[in-house]
């Protein structure tokens, strides 16, 4: 039971935060540097292999998801004994998968380049040389996600976040000095794949330092994979569907119908919502392994812990959703300029949908963690070829645009159809009185209305602007406290903020 109590999940949480403040500023600094300096049409190709990251990660088969669920329920029952051979044995299996998924990338690659892609003929070479250095490095990437799902199966979010956060930043660091230094995209992705092997035989070592030790005589065993198989294999196949067709068929269909330049004013604005989206995740993460053991041990329990997951995910990504709406201009023009108006309504409408992404995600990781991965994969396999009409029709017809629209509705729909089944299976039941109705559609128009003042009134002026959101910040953090927090939770977080204060002066 010690590894779901509310205080640990809550501090590994704030770990987490406190691990995306320093990589979030650096790419708020960063990307518009690298942006001007590879040029709109680089920064296209280059955005692309970001995609391409997260597509190749669908070659370890869920088995990495898979995996974390099974060594928290392990660790719930106190069985320890079989988590090093499980984990070894799974690391040998996802290597094998990924060196056949990058031998495939690479021989593809000259249609990628030459076929599937709009791509200017003076930077084909360019793109060909960096899709073909990216096949090591997706790999090390492959492995690091088996290795940090041992890591939170533990909820050992202390090791995880001292190891990432350099590694994160480097990710932004290392694109400023190539381009300083006007390096080919082919010697970014190598330098970017020697950063991420070292940073893999740290992930190994901390592993390695955590988890029992294993039986020489018997290393592997195949075996025990089998449990693991029927989950990760509907995981799997929601991550080919979803990863490939409903998350990044944006960017494919971009590059391909309109062109790689145009890419840009899409893939900005998204990677900024790729940035945010860590808030969610950082609660996902903490959340996944700790349902997965509460799902064995107490359903109350866990229905308890995911109601007050929810409540505190919507109060931090609602007033970031509404602010990155209303002021998605100012937003576009002083961190990009003016060059980027066309990527104005497009934030506009992914930070709407923010929103409903943060929710969706949270729901699919309840409906995971409690085993029912077959009906989150049909949610998503049955959405697919819809996603795929509606999205070349409003991409043709509204241009960039038409890719907002088709990414917002998806997610619209996907909260929707998750919040049901849910529901149906008994793992929310949301208790709303009358009054704390009231609270919610007061405290909702009172943060809408002032930030309507705050843009009436300041305009374009940053500093002003700044010090009203700063005012508001502290009256929502104020209100939120009053009447949303309940006296037990308050009383939690004191002692958690007590608790590290107390240990940081020590």
């Amino acid at each position: 039971m010690k590894l779901v109590k509310s205080s640990l999940l809550v501090k590994n949480v704030g770990l987490n935060c406190i691990g995306q403040i320093v990589p979030f500023i650096c790419a708020l600094l960063t990307i518009p540097y690298v942006v001007h300096g590879l040029g709109k049409a680089r920064y296209g190709i280059f955005s692309i292999l970001w995609t391409i990251v997260v597509f190749f990660s669908i070659f370890d088969f869920g088995l990495g998801r898979g995996t974390t669920n099974f060594v928290a329920r392990l660790l719930g029952s106190g069985d320890t004994r079989e988590i090093p051979r499980i984990v070894l044995t799974v690391l040998l299996i996802v290597l094998g998968l990924g060196v056949t998924g990058a031998a495939v990338f690479i021989l593809i690659t000259p249609y990628l380049v030459n076929s599937v892609f709009n791509v200017p003929v003076g930077l084909r070479q360019e793109m060909k040389s960096m899709f073909i250095m990216a096949s090591p490095y997706l790999i090390t990437i492959l492995l690091q996600i088996q290795l940090r799902g041992v890591l939170e199966a533990y909820q050992r979010f202390d090791l995880i976040n001292v190891t990432k956060i350099p590694s994160t930043v480097c990710t932004f660091v290392i694109p400023v000095i190539v381009v300083f230094f006007k390096g080919s995209l082919s010697i970014l992705v190598l330098i970017l794949f020697i950063k991420e092997f070292c940073f893999l035989l740290i992930y190994a070592g901390l592993c390695l330092r955590i988890m029992p030790a294993i039986d020489a005589g018997k290393l592997l065993d195949f075996r025990t994979v089998r449990p693991i198989a029927s989950f990760a294999g509907w995981v799997s196949l929601q991550n080919i569907i979803g990863v490939v067709l409903l998350n990044n068929l944006e960017p494919f269909l971009i590059a391909m119908l309109i062109s790689t330049t145009a890419l840009t004013s899409y893939s900005v604005p998204y990677e900024l919502i790729m940035k945010l989206s860590v808030i969610s995740s950082n609660i996902i993460v903490v959340l996944f392994p700790a349902l997965s053991t509460l799902q064995i041990i107490s359903a109350d329990k866990l229905r308890r812990t995911f109601k007050i997951a929810l409540k505190y995910l919507v109060i931090v990504i609602l007033p970031i959703s509404i602010i990155g709406a209303l002021f998605a201009r100012e937003i576009i023009l002083v961190w990009l300029g003016e060059g980027f108006a066309s990527s104005i309504t497009v934030l506009r409408v992914i930070m709407i949908g923010f929103f409903f992404w943060s929710i969706n995600g949270m729901f699919g990781t309840l409906l995971q963690a409690t085993g029912h991965v077959k009906e989150t994969a049909f949610v998503v396999v049955g959405q697919a070829p819809i996603h795929i009409v509606v999205c070349v029709i409003l991409i043709k017809r509204f241009g960039v645009t038409g890719a907002a629209y088709a990414w917002i509705l998806q997610r619209i729909i996907t909260s929707i159809l998750y919040t049901i089944l849910s529901w149906r299976f008994k793992l929310f039941r949301p208790s709303l009185s009358a009054k704390e109705a009231l609270k919610v559609l007061l405290g909702l128009s009172f943060l809408t209305v002032s930030l309507f003042l705050i843009k009436s009134i300041f305009g374009f002026s940053c500093s002003a602007g700044i010090i009203g959101g700063v005012l508001l910040a502290v009256v929502y953090t104020l209100a939120v406290w009053r009447y949303f927090i309940s006296s037990t939770e308050k009383d939690s977080i004191v002692d958690i903020v007590k608790s590290c204060v107390f240990r940081a002066a020590d």
